[in-house]
């Protein structure tokens, strides 16, 4: 305390007098009635006296300065006075004191005047009231919240403006220009907004200081949103930066995320064991409920139910694919190679003609069209084209290899490419097809070959049978081919069984490819399964194409004949209508040289035919002769005999010469069975041609070059020219060789 005394005062009369030479504020008048002595024994009175403080409301430390001024009844003796002060640790004399008040609280300050009395006590004094402020306590609040009273450290959210609160002891009103704030200031408030995160402290100063020791938490999260897809192997890390959060973070929002870990800087999960959906990953300040941050985190599925899938080039038995339950709905597909109108599609519909390069939705139809190769079908998330799943679709061009071709034109007998087929000359015969398909793209025919089938169509009559490794005709896969053995074992009953076949590829029951191929049995052989079994199979077969029952094979016969013309006896006579066909055929032939010429089936058929009109002519030739069944006449016309029985009985009436045993048998005019005869003597008629013997003289003869030959064979040749020409029957013709085998129309080819 620092207390100064002006002994220099002069009091005179009763007029106030000021002394203070500084701006006091406060100014405290007392009137005093004690009579005091003046060294002259001149008496005077105290008349006021004035107390002042240069402030009365002051921080704790700060320091006051007081003036005391005093009036008399008789101006001139003030200086006679003397002053003195006191108050709670304050002493001092003089006119002026200055002190230092270091303790908070209402301080009251006493300025004594005292002088020398004459009969009674000269002394009055007068007070003036300090107010020593100090901050007491100090609060805060923000974001709404109350008054809140400070703690050893006090959490705030970065962003956050606070308010803080400083309040006096004493109560009241502050001095001037306290508290003194370390931040923006009002009066007894302070305020600041936290832009970064980390420690702050907020000070108020009012003598003394109390200080705020701030923790400003601060929550940022890398990234904000964020898309993965469920594909990605790689762990994700959701990482919190930049923050300040002492208390720790809790993560929540994560259920249905594969978690790896979770600290107070990241979150490390595994989208591919995770559930394809959306979700809200919060980093919270732990204490905090408004403290956090949000990630957005959508996990994206999209998965193709079907791998690999295989289609068939050139077909309308389009591909389904599908996209699992999980995946995401919002799907667009695509597909590469675009190989324009004639490559891959997609249809609208099983069936359907594909026209577009994309669509949408959760399961696509694949048209595979035209081109056998591999494409890549993409089926991507719209919204994250990232995320995206593929699948091949290798649209298989599977060619038949054997049978190829056209087995007509260019036909082809072993090897790749054979189209013409011949049962073996074993007996049974079997029949032998070596079926291959290639296949396009390469290195998938070993894959795809579960799903291929051959099939060809059956010979009625003879067994079909798959080789062990091709049952029901699934093939075999060697490099980019793929292969089948079948077999039929016996040759078919019927001609029509041979010929025309069809042999094709399937995959997933979906015709790739189908070829022609022939088949025939072997010509000279024997192994057909009917009729005599010695007769060679072209007898068996040409003789369904022509029918005549009456036809048989005898190989001595030459290239045909018909026996009851060329065996004709008076005793016995073959059968009227058997025609015996020989071992001269198939040869190409040209009946006694003027005939057209013909082989084959048609040189078959065109004898045939010949030895028909040998059987009319014995039919004819024999409806001349009436016979009683036991006479000269009992076989009809005779042929090839010396002596003929082409007569009919003169104008006697009789054989021979009427009345007469011509032949010596003992009866008279009759008609022995054999020779020698009557029928021929006498005025009997012959019926022969005059020129050609057997042939009847009311018969027509053929003309043009049949007529330079016997009329029996020339009227034959006519016949079987004028029914056909060579070829005519040559499609039939299933013999190898033959007229269908190898070279068309080509008998011994």
């Amino acid at each position: 305390m620092n207390n100064q005394r002006d002994s220099g005062v002069t009091w005179w009369g009763r007029n106030t007098v000021f002394l203070s030479l500084l701006p006091f504020v406060v100014l405290v008048t007392s009137w005093l009635y004690a009579a005091c002595n003046a060294p002259n024994g001149t008496m005077f009175e105290i008349s006021t006296v004035n107390v002042t403080a240069d402030r009365t409301r002051v921080a704790v430390g700060e320091t006051v300065h007081f003036a005391c001024s005093v009036t008399t009844t008789n101006p001139g003796f003030e200086g006679e006075l003397g002053i003195s002060w006191s108050g709670a640790g304050v002493a001092g004399f003089g006119s002026f004191l200055t002190n230092e008040f270091k303790t908070a609280g209402t301080e009251t300050i006493t300025a004594t005047v005292s002088g020398t009395p004459t009969n009674g006590p000269c002394d009055k004094s007068n007070t003036v009231t300090v107010a020593v402020v100090r901050i007491a306590d100090m609060t805060y609040r923000w974001g709404g919240h109350d008054w809140m009273p400070l703690a050893a450290t006090n959490y705030v959210p970065v962003g956050a403006t606070v308010e803080f609160l400083a309040i006096p002891e004493p109560a009241g009103d502050w001095p001037a220009g306290k508290p003194a704030w370390s931040v923006a200031s009002g009066g007894s408030t302070g305020s600041m907004t936290f832009v970064s995160a980390g420690y702050r402290d907020v000070t108020a100063e009012c003598g003394n200081s109390i200080t705020a020791a701030m923790c400003v938490i601060q929550m940022d999260i890398d990234p904000v949103e964020t898309n993965v897809c469920w594909h990605m192997t790689n762990q994700v890390e959701i990482v919190v930066t930049n923050s300040y959060a002492p208390g720790g973070i809790t993560w929540s929002g994560t259920n249905g995320l594969a978690v790896l870990s979770a600290s107070d800087t990241r979150l490390v999960f595994t989208p591919t064991n995770s559930i394809p959906t959306a979700y809200v990953v919060r980093a919270a300040a732990d204490g905090w409920t408004n403290c956090f941050v949000d990630c957005t985190v959508t996990v994206y599925k999209v998965d193709i139910e079907q791998t690999n899938v295989f289609s068939g080039a050139g077909t309308s038995n389009n591909v389904l694919l599908s996209l699992t339950a999980d995946s995401t709905t919002n799907t667009t597909w695509s597909l590469e190679p675009d190989l324009g109108s004639n490559g891959v599609r997609f249809a609208d519909s099983s069936n359907g003609i594909g026209v577009a390069t994309t669509a949408v939705g959760t399961n696509v139809w694949v048209w595979p069209g035209t081109i056998g190769t591999t494409y890549v079908i993409r089926a991507a998330a719209t919204e994250f084209t990232n995320c995206f799943d593929e699948t091949t679709n290798v649209v298989l061009k599977i060619d038949m290899v054997t049978p190829a071709g056209d087995p007509v034109n260019a036909a082809v007998q072993s090897g790749a490419g054979q189209n013409e087929f011949t049962y073996s000359t074993a007996s049974p015969g079997v029949l032998t097809m070596n079926l291959k398909a290639h296949v396009t793209p390469s290195g998938v025919a070993n894959q795809i070959k579960d799903q291929c089938l051959f099939t060809v169509d059956t010979i009625a009559g003879s067994t079909l049978a798959w080789d062990a490794a091709n049952p029901g005709g699934k093939p075999t896969a060697s490099g980019d081919d793929l292969l089948a053995t079948v077999t039929f074992t016996g040759l078919p009953a019927n001609n029509t069984a041979f010929g025309n076949k069809k042999a094709a590829v399937y995959f997933n029951a979906c015709k790739q490819d189908e070829e022609n191929y022939e088949v025939f049995f072997p010509r000279d052989v024997a192994t057909h399964p009917g009729g005599v079994a010695a007769d060679p199979n072209w007898f068996y077969y040409w003789g369904q194409v022509y029918v005549n029952a009456n036809v048989q094979y005898l190989a001595a016969a030459g290239v045909g004949r018909t026996p009851a013309m060329t065996a004709w006896t008076y005793n016995a006579v073959p059968s009227k209508t058997l025609i015996e066909i020989g071992s001269g055929h198939p040869a190409k032939y040209k009946s006694y040289g003027i005939g057209e010429e013909a082989s084959g089936i048609d040189r078959y058929i065109m004898t045939v035919i010949h030895e028909e009109k040998h059987v009319a002519q014995i039919a004819a030739a024999d409806a001349l002769l009436p016979t009683s069944g036991a006479d000269s006449f009992r076989f009809g016309w005779s042929w090839n005999q010396a002596t003929h029985n082409h007569w009919t009985k003169g104008p006697d009436g009789q054989w021979g010469v009427a009345a007469v045993d011509d032949d010596g048998n003992s009866t008279v005019d009759d008609a022995a069975v054999v020779p020698p005869f009557e029928p021929g003597n006498g005025d009997d008629i012959s019926l022969d041609h005059a020129t050609w013997p057997w042939w009847p003289n009311t018969w027509a003869l053929p003309g043009g070059v049949y007529a330079t030959i016997h009329p029996i064979e020339g009227e034959a040749v006519k016949a079987a020219d004028d029914a056909m020409n060579e070829n005519d029957y040559a499609p039939q013709d299933w013999g190898d060789p033959g007229k269908s085998h190898k070279t068309v129309n080509k008998w011994d080819d």
